[in-house]
């Protein structure tokens, strides 16, 4: 669009000069300069509202530093074939709070019956660099004419579709136990706990007073009747059983990379015994928690982390008392997961590999 402002400006002082110097032939040039501009800006408003874009579907999953494919389905409903067109995606990164850019290039060819041509899949090449969740979007899509001298972009209403990828991080062997301050019970204890809360049925612990937010079907009727006050049936549930994992905050967001990668190989070791559990995060007045029974579980945890629920300084203490408040108090092992992981064994290996690569992105 600006190099069509550009022409007619150009025009427009080549009149004036040619008024001044009563020079027909710089009139011509005028008029001709104004008749190309005209025809091209005629060329792009044919494909104005004949390019429609959508993503095609994308994996859900892909590793850290593993190249993927992005594809991005075009259809030209115009007879024409379309000149070269740039499709901008923007890729947003929830972990650290980034935005970039992804640009394809192409031409499509004209569609012989307008409202029947078949979608053409674009191809583009991408590597996420970091782990967690990442949001793709299109952002422009600019139509290029047969000379490339002007372009236009496509209305916004046919660019269709977002796509949300988890990128996951590497998973290394590591022992259980590794890098986990515990305050009860082993982990491999508590995946036979795990296996065998699936196989019984919850249990009643006691019967208390109504609270808001309790089930009408816990209700004890019977003694509700006899007290005249309404009484529940107190069950041990599911997070009391399940063991709970504290993400305690880094201080360092070098250490980011380490913390997240161990992080993910130890809930996926858990899960290959068998044992579900609870991820507890900071926000910022409160706590939140993912419970983690399998790995598309866990995919979606490390999709939804961000850099201000894993790094900061705030008390453990009152972490673990404020997730006890809002989901009560588990009965089952605790551990904390905190900055202190690069300093054990298999969390220092872990640590050393996830910086090494780290520093060697920045330096390319």
């Amino acid at each position: 669009m600006k190099n069509f402002i550009t022409g007619f400006i150009t025009a427009g002082v080549v009149v004036y000069v040619a008024l001044i110097y009563h020079s027909t032939g710089m009139l011509y040039c005028a008029v001709w300069i104004v008749c190309f501009l005209l025809l091209l800006l005629g060329f792009h408003l044919l494909f104005f509202r004949k390019l429609r874009f959508s993503f095609d579907k994308i994996t859900e999953t892909v590793a850290s530093g593993e190249q993927m494919t992005l594809a991005v389905l075009a259809q030209n409903r115009c007879f024409l074939p379309s000149g070269r067109i740039r499709i901008v995606v923007e890729a947003y990164h929830v972990l650290n709070d980034t935005t970039g850019e992804i640009i394809i290039d192409c031409m499509l060819p004209g569609g012989l019956q307008r409202r029947s041509a078949q979608p053409i899949r674009i191809r583009g090449e991408w590597t996420p660099s970091y782990p967690g969740g990442v949001y793709f979007r299109l952002v422009s899509v600019r139509h290029y004419d047969y000379f490339g001298f002007t372009s236009i972009g496509v209305s916004r209403r046919n660019l269709d579709q977002s796509e949300v990828l988890a990128v996951l991080p590497v998973y290394h062997e590591i022992g259980i136990s590794a890098g986990v301050k515990y305050h009860t019970q082993h982990l491999e204890q508590e995946g036979d706990d795990s296996t065998s809360m699936e196989k019984n049925p919850p249990e009643v612990s006691e019967i208390r007073e109504y609270r808001p937010g309790d089930r009408m079907h816990n209700i004890h009727w019977k003694l509700s009747a006899k007290r005249d006050e309404i009484m529940v049936y107190e069950f041990i549930s599911e997070q009391n059983i399940m063991p709970v994992i504290y993400l305690a905050p880094v201080k360092d967001t070098e250490q980011l990379l380490a913390y997240i990668t161990f992080l993910f190989s130890l809930s996926i070791k858990l899960l290959q015994k068998g044992c579900a559990h609870i991820l507890v995060y900071c926000l910022e007045d409160a706590v939140g928690r993912c419970k983690i029974k399998d790995e598309g579980d866990l995919n979606d945890c490390i999709a939804l982390l961000r850099v201000d629920m894993l790094v900061g300084s705030r008390d453990i203490d009152q972490m673990r008392t404020a997730y006890q408040d809002r989901y009560g108090q588990s009965q089952s092992a605790e551990w904390i997961l905190s900055d202190k992981v690069c300093q054990t064994l298999d969390g220092e290996e872990i640590a050393e590999f996830a910086l090494e690569q780290e520093g060697r992105k920045r330096d390319e």
